[in-house]
């Protein structure tokens, strides 16, 4: 608890007690829009015509809040604001739990700012600091990706989404989930109107407007996110309560076809909430199904998908929630892929990823399957060829040609005139420059008489009844001297003039000239004989080195460690959870290194957190600070 204090005090005082800071915070963050310029839509265009309208599936990050309290324990939530002050005081998890998504190959990740909002902070306690909290969440999240682009140079740039939710405020520590106690509709529109030009002027793509289990508070939250011109995702939610059988009750409504209610509850149905929440909102570019467990989420996209034919997405929960805890259950990677592939067939889910209980290794599970899987995008248009001056036009073409009036095409050239000669020289210097040349003659033909016909009518014959006709033999080869040479080509003058081909005609061409002798060739060595290689000897057996990763159960141990933690909580424990959470922050051991797929084990909660006097204890006339001025605009 007092690490966890400390860490606060550092990140809204600015005052480096523990000497825990980033790694880069010495120089100012440049939180340069990498490739956005002056269009805000821009990434979301470039997401859209790359992967949706070719038919592709999006891979959105999964957990934020509980992968926070899984690398940093449990005393990294507030009682009454979950995961708004981890911004604070566990910037480095914050900044690698997006940096483990991108790298397992979500193309958009949320900022952690589900509840940085002000209905949410001022009801913990925290409200003056609740622009601050958003501020660092988004550079958080430009940290990661710029980190991430550091190393995948040429990639497509991740989007990086703003959340705006309707997380109750000042739900009940240890509760599911209730419907909080809110403020008067007027700070309720102001927090959320403040909350969303926020988001725009820090600079994310899109705004996700998460956790909308109720019309009222919903349409305010779509409203003030609209308002800003940004791209809008609407996200309903179906959060189970622990009170009553709630499960038991949405089943019996399932059993029997009737249409489910937005909440799980209410008289406004899932599919009316949708029409409703979307009418004459052009911006709005998807709808997604989020914090909702996994049994219902079939139902859930059917009732939305049948009134909206737009991008639909859907990342599930899985787990209980114990405000501000999750507690983990068992779940096969295959199992939640297989989910995934049912929804993205059935309905034409195209945005897919996680929300509470569901981590990076998931993620992977899911970006493996759907990306080897998705069209390749389209070509970029090249850039149209430079269209060359006047000037540099009659420098480069040659003059035109007159051409005669009513006409579109230039005259033919003029034939020249050979004249009236009639000798030798005269036709071939016309047959030369004519436009076109005379073709040879064809070859003359030698007509057979009756007696040759039937003769090589018989030879045929023989040879197609023969089994195969036999090839003649090679002929020998003979090296000769200067001298046989010349005797040879004596000898065979004669004999050529006596035999004549009777195919051809007494005008056939002349056969060319016998080549010259070859040379005789060399013969290689004889090969030395090289003796036998010995047989290698067997290579010694090595022990098999341990596996990377060794899958545990989750469901049981640590339900039994968190509950453990929550109702004991000895000094000699709150010791040695500061001095592990030193070693696990001193540089080289940053968090989230090593195996993400099993939970650190969890430690006691802290004592309840006195916020009004912690905020009086580190109040200033300067107002409020982050560790990083530069990168912070100020409030």
């Amino acid at each position: 608890m007092a690490l966890s204090v400390m860490r606060l005090v550092e990140g809204v005082t600015g005052l480096n007690i523990l000497g825990l800071k980033d790694d880069d915070s010495s120089s100012p963050l440049q939180e340069e829009d990498e490739g956005a310029g002056d269009d805000p839509w821009a990434r979301w265009r470039v997401l859209e015509a790359e992967v949706l309208k070719p038919g592709g599936v999006v891979i959105l990050d999964g957990a934020t809040g509980s992968e926070i309290e899984r690398l940093a324990g449990p005393d990294s939530m507030n009682e009454l604001g979950w995961s708004c002050s981890a911004n604070f005081t566990y910037p480095d998890v914050v900044t690698a739990v997006h940096e483990s998504y991108l790298d397992s190959g979500a193309d958009l990740i949320i900022s952690n700012t589900y509840c940085t909002n002000g209905n949410v902070m001022q009801a913990a306690g925290l409200g003056s600091i609740a622009e601050r909290s958003t501020r660092a969440a988004v550079k958080h999240a430009k940290k990661a990706r710029r980190h991430w682009l550091g190393r995948n140079p040429g990639a497509r740039e991740p989007l990086i989404a703003g959340s705006l939710s309707c997380h109750p405020p000042k739900q009940a520590p240890g509760s599911a989930f209730d419907g909080g106690e809110w403020q008067s509709d007027e700070i309720e529109i102001e927090n959320d109107n403040k909350h969303a030009r926020l988001l725009a002027e820090c600079g994310v793509d899109i705004i996700f407007c998460e956790m909308v289990w109720d019309t009222e508070h919903g349409e305010r939250a779509v409203k003030a996110a609209c308002d800003t011109g940004l791209p809008v995702a609407v996200c309903f939610s179906i959060p189970v309560p622990d009170h009553g059988n709630f499960m038991g009750a949405v089943k019996s409504q399932l059993a029997a076809n009737a249409p489910l209610k937005l909440g799980g509850f209410g008289d406004t149905t899932l599919a009316e909430a949708a029409q409703r929440l979307t009418a004459g909102r052009p911006n709005i570019v998807a709808l997604c199904i989020h914090h909702t467990p996994l049994l219902l989420m079939p139902h859930a996209i059917a009732a939305v998908r049948s009134v909206w034919s737009g991008y639909l997405g859907a990342y599930p929960e899985h787990g209980s929630f114990e405000m501000p805890h999750w507690n983990y259950e068992a779940l096969d990677t295959d199992e939640f892929v297989g989910h995934a592939e049912v929804w993205t067939q059935s309905h034409r889910v195209q945005m897919v990823g996680g929300c509470c209980g569901v981590g990076p290794k998931f993620i992977e599970a899911l970006a493996n399957t759907f990306k080897r899987r998705n069209p390749s995008p389209p070509p970029r248009q090249a850039p149209a060829p430079r269209t060359p001056d006047a000037k540099e036009e009659s420098s480069q073409q040659p003059p035109a040609a007159e051409t005669p009036p009513g006409s579109s095409l230039p005259p033919p050239p003029e034939r020249p005139d050979y004249g009236d000669d009639d000798s030798p020289a005269a036709a071939a210097a016309k047959e030369r420059k004519s436009p076109r040349a005379a073709l040879p003659p064809p070859p003359s033909v030698h007509l057979l008489s009756s007696g040759d016909a039937t003769e090589a009518e018989e030879a045929a014959a023989k040879e197609r009844k023969s089994p195969r006709a036999a090839l003649p033999p090679p002929p020998s080869v003979h090296l000769l001297s200067s001298g046989d040479a010349a005797e040879a080509e004596e000898a065979a003058a004669p004999a050529a003039s006596e035999s004549p081909n009777p195919q051809l005609s007494e005008a056939a061409a002349p056969q060319p000239a016998a080549a010259p002798p070859a040379a005789p060739v060399a013969q290689p060595p004889a090969r030395p004989e090289v003796a036998p290689r010995a047989p290698y000897a067997a290579a010694p057996s090595l022990p098999q080195p341990p596996l990377a990763y060794q899958p545990q159960p989750l469901q049981q141990p640590l339900q039994q460690q968190q509950q453990q933690q929550r109702h004991s909580s000895p000094a000699g424990a709150l010791a040695a959870f500061a001095a592990k959470a030193d070693q696990s922050l001193s540089p080289g051991n940053s968090p989230g290194a090593g195996d993400r797929g099993e939970p650190r084990p969890s430690l006691p909660p802290p004592p309840a957190f006195d916020s009004s006097a912690f905020l009086a204890s580190i109040a200033s006339p300067g107002g409020v600070a982050d560790d990083d001025e530069d990168a912070l605009p100020p409030a």
